[in-house]
């Protein structure tokens, strides 16, 4: 395979030692769907293989809604219980304790994240938004993913009047609870950390803050991408970081606090569609790429994908998903496992569309051209506009092997802030491709 031409953009890559042992790799499985049937007692009855080949050349967001719903919106806005200007509050009912109680400028959660689902949501059912994506950004969509769908686009407000129900990532207290196609107190419940241990799945010990074993986690119990996470090693520090919740997201923050796993080798994250007769619609896993346990992005490796997807798929996924099931879920379903030497644990129940999302949908069309490795950044910084890093993007796609895709991007006073996954056959080749990306000189 060929560099990506590096000497023709302006020596913007630096050199890579990297080999695929330098990042942990993983592949999404989806040469065919395996789904779970189950029986009246929520176990598993049978397998359903659907080859996706003779379905259809994609797969989206809507194909795998259509299977419950005639008609609805997607709404993929994030919410949140301190920015008192936000559309989607939830500071009296849902509270969620995403960010501390002081507003952050230019949150991803709130602008960016909202929109990279829009590639891979296809046309059956529109999107809700009232800032819709550029013209240059569709545009990149249609070059890059030419057999994904436009997707259609309502306003917020169009939505909300209608008659269909409202496909959201978390219950909102501004929708009415018949708006909502799952039922909003239930959904509320299973994304609860404290939920976990209720699936009946491995995962690590919970422990009160009178009997907790150090080293322990302190997790704020309703919260995402890592958010409000700490780890402790004594009682001084335990008592420091529920003070520290208690500053950050108010004295009612919920919290667990939960054994602390060492020597952790993997994080894999899984994700399926959950029928409402309770099929298992198998979409892949990853490995989570974490920074001080926030959740940053994923990598992707297409050749690996088996073992890994056997390494969850009894343990955890088929006992999550009859846990779901049993609940009245029905929809997108992330669960995020740890390996390490004394057993592999659920730590992280994500029944929602998730930043992994898209991803999943995506690689398996990339891999049937050969682009089995894939890495994927929830909010890489870039120091120009989002037009001049869609050009960019363009001009390194027509030059090298690889792609990358500009899922979305919106752009701050520092240039912008986007949501980019790029595809290649090697680890080091698609971070060569991120690393041209930002050669500030790229495009005259």
């Amino acid at each position: 395979m060929k560099s990506p031409n590096i000497e023709r953009v302006f020596h913007c890559a630096r050199a890579h030692q990297a080999t695929a042992s330098t990042l942990p790799t993983i592949l999404v499985y989806f040469s065919c769907f395996k789904s779970e049937v189950m029986d009246p007692n929520n176990n598993i009855q049978k397998t359903i293989e659907i080859d996706t080949e003779s379905v259809a050349p994609v797969l989206t967001l809507g194909n795998l809604f259509k299977q419950d719903l005639k008609n609805a919106n997607i709404l993929s806005a994030y919410p949140t219980s301190f920015v008192q200007n936000y559309r989607f509050l939830n500071d009296k009912k849902y509270r969620i304790f995403d960010l501390s109680k002081e507003e952050k400028k230019n949150n991803p959660f709130l602008y960016l994240y909202p929109g990279r689902i829009c590639p891979v949501a296809g046309d059956e059912f529109p999107i809700l938004m009232d800032k819709q994506p550029s013209e240059s950004l569709i545009q990149h969509w249609k070059q890059w993913l030419p057999d994904f769908p436009e997707p259609n686009f309502k306003t917020v407000d169009e939505g909300m009047d209608d008659a269909d129900p409202i496909i959201t990532i978390f219950p909102m207290q501004k929708i009415p609870e018949e708006k909502h196609a799952v039922e909003p107190d239930m959904h509320y419940h299973i994304l609860l950390k404290s939920a976990i241990p209720e699936t009946g799945a491995p995962c690590p010990k919970h422990f009160s803050a009178d009997d907790a074993v150090f080293p322990c986690m302190v997790k704020v119990d309703q919260s995402l991408s890592g958010y409000g996470n700490y780890v402790v090693y004594n009682q001084e520090q335990l008592d420091d970081a529920l003070q520290i919740i208690k500053d950050k997201f108010g004295k009612i923050a919920p919290y667990v606090i939960t054994e602390f796993v060492e020597n952790v080798t993997d994080t894999f994250g899984s994700q399926f569609y959950l029928t409402k007769s309770g099929e298992i619609q198998w979409l892949g896993t990853n490995v989570n790429l974490l920074k001080d346990y926030d959740w940053v992005g994923s990598v992707v490796d297409w050749d690996v994908q088996e073992d890994h997807k056997n390494r969850v798929y009894e343990d955890f996924v088929i006992p999550v998903a009859e846990y779901l099931h049993s609940q009245g879920y029905f929809g997108i379903a992330g669960i995020d496992v740890i390996t390490s030497p004394s057993g592999d644990y659920l730590v992280d129940l994500n029944p929602r569309l998730t930043g992994f999302t898209p991803h999943a949908l995506i690689a398996p069309y990339m891999a049937k051209e050969g682009l089995t490795k894939s890495l994927f950044k929830a909010a890489d910084p870039h120091d120009c506009t989002t037009e001049e890093l869609l050009k960019r993007a363009n001009f390194i796609n027509e030059q090298s092997e690889g792609r990358i895709v500009v899922l979305f991007s919106m752009d701050v006073e520092e240039g912008c802030i986007a949501a980019i996954v790029a595809f290649g056959e090697s680890v080091s080749y698609v971070e060569s491709l991120f690393d041209c990306l930002s050669c500030e000189k790229l495009v005259k």
